[in-house]
């Protein structure tokens, strides 16, 4: 039963987690309880996806990865409103374009909390605590030897995208997809510390989790200027043309710098990891 007490309780608690996250977010909107909805889901996924792997007679319910799928999606939303309104003030706007701009981002996130809410409501909590159920029935403990393999195969796969090499002008989307790979090895290395301890994983962690957070920091940014071009083209009165252009050119140069900067540190941890590997 020890076996059984590592992985299938720790899918428990999990479990446990998203509940009372999803729970708070019903009745609070902060930034720090759609960030920990967020990561509640994520960490949800990450076990998620281990368990047609672990065992194959228990299908994925589809009902529940989409409803899980849509939560996030909607809680992402709500937080890119949050967030864009937290860096706008360091871009330097004219104060005009500023409030405009806050204002939009507030309608914006005032909407997304409508349909985050609606998803909650939606959500069948029932069909999630299934899963926990379903994996104490007698029979199903695993070795934990046997889940460390298998989290070991996830986390390599993860890497080789990681460490693959970038070409010299990457693509925003290539560095998106490197970031959503990154998380999901850092998610996957914390499972595996957790269901098999080993120390020399901590330095990969933990250096993994400085660049992570350095392309989450590079995302936001992106995401904001993406949305302020969106609102200046849906909206060109509110700057003359040649104030727009001007504007335009230097969020330009304040994306090429941070993806300079970012994508050196991506090719460092690749090279790292390859030679760790």
């Amino acid at each position: 039963m020890e076996d059984q007490s590592t992985f299938e309780t720790f899918l428990q608690q999990r479990i446990e987690s998203l509940l009372d996250r999803l729970k708070e977010a019903k009745h609070e909107f902060s930034n720090e309880h759609i960030r920990r909805l967020r990561v509640g889901i994520k960490r949800w996924r990450t076990l998620y996806q281990l368990i047609p792997v672990l065992h194959p007679r228990l299908a994925k319910n589809g009902k529940l990865e989409k409803s899980i799928k849509r939560l996030f999606k909607r809680a992402g939303r709500v937080r890119d409103n949050q967030l864009n309104r937290q860096l706008l003030v360091g871009l330097g706007l004219s104060p005009e374009l500023e409030k405009h701009v806050e204002r939009y981002f507030k309608k914006q996130e005032k909407k997304a909390r409508r349909r985050l809410k609606k998803a909650i409501k939606l959500f069948s909590t029932k069909r999630l605590r299934k899963t926990g159920k379903l994996l104490q029935q007698p029979g199903m403990a695993l070795n934990t030897l046997v889940i460390a393999e298998h989290l070991s195969r996830l986390m390599d796969q993860e890497a080789q995208v990681v460490t693959a090499p970038l070409p010299d002008e990457a693509s925003h989307e290539q560095l998106h997809t490197v970031r959503k790979h990154l998380k999901a090895f850092i998610e996957l290395g914390e499972v595996m510390d957790t269901i098999n301890p080993d120390n020399g994983l901590t330095p990969v962690l933990q250096r993994a989790k400085a660049v992570q957070r350095r392309l989450g920091n590079w995302h936001d940014y992106t995401s904001l200027i993406e949305h302020l071009n969106d609102y200046i083209a849906k909206h060109p009165s509110v700057l003359p043309p040649k104030s727009i252009r001007l504007l335009q050119q230097r969020f330009d140069r304040i994306i090429q710098q941070r993806t300079k900067r970012v994508r050196h540190r991506v090719d460092e941890l690749g090279q790292w990891l390859s030679a760790t590997h």
